[in-house]
């Protein structure tokens, strides 16, 4: 039983950690580009916007591998700092994440229709 304890407070510990290395990070992304929305320049409820879209699923990484993407896109140049209002008007892409093939599947009877078959 007590190592059970111990083992528990290892993994609490080793995941308090990670939460704190991926806020860590957000905070140096936020610093970075200077805490203000890109189109209005308010200061009040921003968030961290993937201007060209993003190629990976957020909801399908822990905490700490989401913040390095972040990261990543930042050093790719695919990371703004826009306010909740002015990225609800950038495109409305809350209703999920979309895989190329599942966008070329929606598109396909489009295209057949314009070229006319």
């Amino acid at each position: 039983m007590d190592a059970d304890v111990k083992a528990s407070a290892r993994r609490r510990r080793a995941r308090l950690r990670a939460v704190e290395q991926a806020s860590l990070i957000r905070w140096w992304l936020f610093d970075t580009m200077g805490w203000c929305c890109a189109n209005c320049g308010t200061i009040a409820n921003v968030e961290l916007d993937h201007p060209h879209g993003r190629n990976w699923e957020p909801r399908n990484c822990d905490c700490v591998t989401r913040a390095k993407r972040y990261l990543r896109d930042w050093a790719d140049g695919n990371l703004r700092i826009l306010c909740r209002t002015c990225n609800a008007k950038d495109g409305g892409r809350r209703g999920g994440f979309k895989r190329p093939k599942q966008v070329a599947r929606a598109l396909a009877p489009q295209v057949a229709m314009e070229d006319g078959r």
